[in-house]
């Protein structure tokens, strides 16, 4: 991960495998970014890996920032299985820097808010999972 809060969380666990992408940190975001953060990402190949978005239009994904947006396109070229996880409301928002088509996914899970129209349209595009939102933060 690229990401403190969860670096934080994975380490406190037991049992668990971590490595930590660094570069240049971005305290908006909490998380390291920058050439540095993608010249490390080119050196690895991931299975699975789970990216969030800010901004779903026209089949396309969609960040505010640059960088952040780079560094998730440089994960998504190199993961077999990649899995988008959003919530509806990305679906009504708007974000600068499109960073790739819903296609590209393997996976998109998103949380039960979605309307039934918006859901057939995702499953044109990707293979979809509707996540039950019992409370706060669960996707």
């Amino acid at each position: 991960t690229n990401a403190l809060p969860a670096a934080s969380k994975i380490g406190a666990g037991d049992h668990q495998s971590l490595t930590i992408l660094g570069g240049r940190y971005e305290r908006t975001l909490d998380a390291f970014f920058g050439p540095a953060t993608n010249r490390q990402v080119g050196e690895l190949a991931f299975e699975t890996a789970i990216l969030g978005a800010a901004s779903i239009k026209d089949g396309s994904i969609y960040h505010p920032f640059i960088d952040a947006a780079l560094f998730k396109r440089e994960v998504l070229a190199r993961t077999e299985a990649p899995i988008l996880a959003v919530t509806a409301s990305k679906l009504s928002r708007v974000a600068l820097h499109r960073l790739a088509d819903l296609s590209e996914f393997a996976y998109m899970i998103i949380d039960d808010a979605v309307t039934d129209e918006e859901l057939k349209h995702l499953q044109t595009l990707t293979n979809v999972i509707v996540a039950k939102k019992e409370g706060k933060d669960n996707v």
